[in-house]
């Protein structure tokens, strides 16, 4: 934030009356909501270049970057830093606009039913008792307070409102899983379609493999030379991909591979959810009753990935009334249809199709 904003920030907020101290609050919030949103740009910034650099040497010098990044961040991040476990309670502010806002749904609000107020204040709940037209008072926020009394009373509640707790910071092996699993997708290919198709635990063997060579070599000692092994057994693909490195980056691949693996699972269930599983196979998804959009989410998944609904067919030629056509990696990026009587039963019959592909797909020969 520049010296020439925070002050107009303070000659704007000095005119319309607010103390000093709420003022350089207002500044510091701003500062580090800057500060923030730098660190964000370069902890993107940081990920593109590990893709980029994890197959050469230029790692170690990306990592060297990363340091001097942190130091950078930490001198621009003012006092707002939380000490140990402590919340960071900075007094928030609201703009104008905002607040505003909230005083025109104070004022539509509803009061409770019991509403029962106190302090010298009466209310008749009721009226026109013993009349052939008895009612009942619905007061709203605009029968206790205008509009001048709820602005003070809205800008009272948010002076010194502490600021959200600061999100932990990922560390560097953390951000080196994460840029791992991200080239893995981007540049290896392998999607959440390939990966759902290996559900026979070749990911976490793939993970195991590369966490025991160096199990090993701690078991047997500097003379087990890890490096002149074949690819173990196990492994999972083709030898080709046995691509073995240093010890820290093959834990890495390792922890990307587990990622991937949970990320599979879930989306496995998922479908378990809306298919749900019986002692007698799949039945329909259709009986968890999903919304459009729950299907829709499900078989587009994929980039590229569409979903068109076809305009309804008359009765009379005996067709089925409704058409769904996909095109999508699992269909060989060409147009599938699928008739049924409802939308509904189109986009289920779709679903279904989608997961026998995946369990029907051929062992890829291929790794990480």
């Amino acid at each position: 934030m520049s010296i020439d904003r925070e002050q107009m920030l303070r000659a704007q907020r000095e005119s319309q009356g607010v103390s000093s101290d709420v003022v350089e609050a207002e500044i510091q919030q701003m500062r580090a909501a800057s500060a923030q949103a730098a660190g964000a740009d370069i902890r993107e910034l940081i990920i593109a270049a590990r893709i980029v650099a994890y197959e050469d040497q230029s790692a170690k010098a990306i990592r060297q970057l990363d340091r001097a990044v942190e130091k950078f961040a930490e001198a621009v991040a003012w006092d707002n830093e939380p000490e140990g476990d402590a919340t960071v309670t900075i007094p928030a502010a609201l703009d104008d606009a905002q607040i505003k806002h909230m005083v025109q749904r104070f004022l539509m609000w509803k009061l409770p039913e019991t509403f029962n107020p106190d302090g010298g204040i009466s209310f008749q709940k009721t009226y026109g008792e013993g009349t052939p037209w008895p009612g009942k008072h619905e007061p709203v926020g605009t029968n206790l307070l205008d509009g001048v009394q709820a602005t003070a009373m809205v800008r009272h509640m948010v002076e010194g409102l502490p600021a959200s707790p600061q999100p932990a910071r990922e560390t560097e092996a953390a951000q080196d899983v994460l840029a791992e699993r991200h080239r893995q997708i981007e540049a290896e290919g392998w999607t959440p379609e390939h990966d759902d198709a290996h559900d026979k635990g070749e990911m976490l063997t793939a993970a195991w493999c590369y966490m025991q060579r160096h199990a090993d070599k701690d078991m047997f000692g500097d003379s087990y030379d890890i490096n002149k092994l074949p690819p173990p057994a196990r492994w999972p693909w083709d030898w080709l991909w046995w691509k073995p490195k240093d010890r820290r980056r093959d834990l890495v691949k390792a922890g990307a591979l587990i990622l991937a693996e949970i990320e599979r699972l879930d989306r496995a269930a998922t479908i378990l959810a809306l298919m749900g599983q019986s002692g007698d196979g799949w039945q329909d998804i259709a009986s968890a009753q999903p919304s459009t959009d729950t299907f829709i989410d499900q078989l587009t998944d994929g980039e590229g990935d569409t979903v068109a609904f076809c305009s309804p067919n008359p009765d009379f030629n005996g067709l089925p009334n409704e058409c769904v056509v996909i095109n999508a990696s699992w269909t060989g990026w060409e147009d599938r249809y699928f008739r049924a009587d409802t939308r509904k039963d189109c986009l289920n019959a779709a679903v279904k199709a989608m997961r026998e592909a995946a369990i029907a797909a051929p062992p890829a020969k291929e790794g990480r």
